[in-house]
């Protein structure tokens, strides 16, 4: 697991030297900072009241994807001085949903076999209606660009960041082939191989179901976004619930989850050296772990001063080497302690654990060979898939 944090850490780096990824964090922290000296730029204001609000927080670099379907686009596309921050923003966010996305046309069942309501069309990590998913996207249009079909991106990216593709070869390689050897990429792959026809019959029946729910939500004369967006979430609840009497089926549906919140770890984790933010070490007042099937932590802090966002990944010291980790922050509440001050709680999933698990992100090592670009899959690399599902041969 190391490895491949590391891997995805590394590709973060060569990315914070792209002039893409410098202007639009320079141009992100002047708006969320203020100085009384100097007043802000207008667009800073409006872009503020963006950055600091609800989940759109949570995915720095997505902002210009979230940005691009809000009312306040176009309020600044008519501002001249925005117009080289939407740029990169713009470009920032391609560079990271491309990313992503490359790695996971690897998975068996992409881009229209999955069989999962996760990533319907109607799903709300997958529609662009309402509010932002906290979650990294699964945009349609990434997936019917036929990534699956592609073997490299360094050129594509290179083009986009403003970066020499060359410096992206091999670090995009390590990343591939980390996630390829990471037990969660495995278990998907064996819970996706193991179903049966009497499986795949059930599973395409809960797609339809939720499909309808959600028609049924959308068809509704008094729905609201938020309202609408809650009903799908719901739908896929539903769902999830449903399989858990059917041994593959609820596998499929948690190695699914795992594989997929790996990945969500890699674009926080990109993100997060991208743009110089690195790893937050924390010390907290009070930690407790539960393992029982999706492992977390949750974490009490008394006035710490560095925000703490969604989906940040934080480094949780321990006296104890066992329980030192790596975690990725799925919520956050602050409330006002009279005795103390400010308690900050923390609901964080844990990515990596044990004495290896550490804020200290090394890059892999060369071993000197010669990279072949072009090339047969080796007989543990997954397979490409056609549109049925079915491997290539």
């Amino acid at each position: 697991m190391n490895e491949l944090l590391s891997a995805a850490a590394y590709v973060g780096e060569i990315w914070s030297d792209s002039p893409v990824i410098r202007r639009f964090a320079d141009e992100s922290r002047a708006a969320l900072t203020h100085d009384e000296q100097k007043p802000p730029a207008p667009y800073h204001q409006i872009l503020q009241m963006f950055l600091t609000s609800g989940s759109f927080n949570s995915q720095p670099l997505l902002t210009g994807w979230w940005l691009s379907v809000l009312p306040q686009r176009e309020q600044l596309s008519r501002m001249s001085d925005a117009s080289a921050f939407l740029d990169c923003a713009d470009r920032s966010a391609s560079a990271l949903l491309l990313t992503i996305e490359w790695l996971r046309s690897w998975l068996p069942g992409y881009p229209v076999s999955f069989r999962l309501p996760h990533l319907d069309p109607h799903a709300s990590r997958v529609t662009r209606r309402g509010f932002p998913n906290q979650r990294l996207p699964w945009p349609m249009e990434m997936r019917r660009a036929s990534l699956q079909f592609v073997p490299e991106v360094d050129d594509q990216l290179g083009l986009v960041l403003e970066l020499d593709p060359v410096l992206l070869i091999a670090p995009l390689h390590r990343l591939r082939s980390a996630l390829w050897a990471s037990a969660e990429w495995r278990a998907f792959a064996m819970a996706h191989g193991e179903l049966n026809d009497d499986d795949r019959s059930k599973l395409d029946a809960l797609v339809d179901q939720f499909r309808a729910d959600c028609l049924a939500s959308e068809d509704s004369a008094t729905a609201r976004l938020m309202t609408d967006d809650a009903a799908r979430r719901a739908a896929l609840e539903r769902c999830e619930h449903s399989v858990l009497t059917e041994e593959r089926l609820s596998r499929y549906y948690l190695a699914f989850r795992a594989v997929d919140q790996l990945l969500e770890a890699i674009g926080s984790l990109i993100t997060q050296f991208a743009v110089g933010e690195g790893i937050t070490a924390l010390q907290p007042a009070q930690a407790s772990w539960k393992r029982k099937g999706d492992r977390d932590v949750k974490l009490t802090l008394i006035n710490h001063a560095p925000w703490i966002r969604v989906n940040q990944i934080l480094y949780v010291e321990s006296p104890l080497d066992a329980l030192q980790c790596l975690a990725r922050v799925e919520g956050v509440t602050v409330s006002i302690n009279r005795r103390l001050g400010e308690l900050s709680r923390v609901t964080a999933g844990i990515v990596s654990m044990g004495p290896d698990a550490t804020p200290a992100m090394q890059p892999p090592t060369d071993d000197g060979g010669i990279l072949l670009l072009m090339r047969r899959p080796k007989a543990d690399e997954p397979r490409r898939q056609d549109a049925s599902g079915r491997p290539d041969a």
